[in-house]
């Protein structure tokens, strides 16, 4: 008796996927380089705002220390306080972008009176590239400076510094954000602002000088005066708007928003009754 095995012919071994099996996995790949070409560009992006972030805040933190120890250390007397802020008006708006800090480079020549115009610090935006946040001062120009009450000869002045060619000029940060003045297109204008205050104010001097309010009414910092003498306190408050270099890395050319920076500067000096 013989018994009879069914014998199977072997498989074929498939060598080669089907069309849609190849569609599928190219899709996937197709999905999965996307997403890393997407993370790739959100990383360039954010290294490269994080570095011009940090560039922008290192010019800030530059200019303003710059300019507070020139207040901080500024000349002071009856006549003048330390620095005043000038703001020009465009279009119906104020832009009080100019600081004037009397600071000599050695002894003042009138220390009790009006400063030389030497012996100034100007700092505003650069008329000729109003990106640029600068330093003026005319070393050769020994004039002597309006009284602070006339603002329309100050203006003046201001203008002559920034204009002068003698004027030494020197560069805080060279990315100031700036925009048009109006929406009809005017000027540029770097975005600077200076906000100052003084404690008791020129008001209340006159007030007591008149007669109407006493020496021990007078807004004293800390209330801190006696009968011969008082304290009084010059600041200013500074504010900065920079903005950072595109992100070329991104390969976009495109700039990134502005950012604010503030900051103050206090003067305090003794005032004779």
């Amino acid at each position: 008796m013989f018994l009879r095995y069914n014998q199977q012919k072997p498989r074929r071994r498939r060598v080669a996927l089907t069309l849609i099996e190849l569609l599928v996995a190219i899709s996937i790949m197709v999905v999965v380089m996307g997403s890393l070409g997407a993370m790739s560009h959100a990383v360039r992006d954010g290294s490269s705002y994080g570095e011009s972030y940090g560039t922008a805040t290192q010019h800030a933190r530059v200019a303003m220390q710059r300019i507070a120890a020139s207040v901080r250390g500024s000349t002071v007397s009856a006549a003048f306080p330390g620095f005043i802020v000038l703001t020009e008006e465009i279009n119906g708006w104020d832009f009080p972008d100019t600081l004037i800090v009397w600071h000599p480079e050695g002894e003042a020549m009138a220390p009790d009176g009006l400063p030389r115009v030497s012996e100034l610090r100007v700092y505003c935006p650069d008329p000729a590239s109003p990106g640029d946040l600068i330093e003026l001062t005319v070393p050769t120009d020994h004039r002597t400076v309006p009284d602070i009450t006339d603002t329309a000869m100050w203006r003046a002045e201001a203008e002559r510094i920034k204009n002068s060619n003698g004027a030494v000029r020197v560069v805080l940060t060279n990315l100031l954000r700036t925009e048009l003045t109006s929406s009809a297109g005017s000027s540029l204008r770097g975005a600077v602002r200076f906000q100052p205050r003084y404690r008791p104010t020129d008001a209340e001097f006159a007030d007591y000088y008149g007669g109407i309010s006493g020496w021990s009414d007078l807004a004293w910092p800390q209330g801190i005066y006696t009968d011969s003498m008082g304290l009084r306190q010059a600041w200013v408050r500074m504010e900065l708007q920079l903005t950072p270099a595109p992100s070329y890395a991104s390969g976009q050319g495109d700039a990134l928003p502005a950012i604010p920076f503030l900051g103050s500067a206090v003067r305090f000096y003794e005032v004779e009754r």
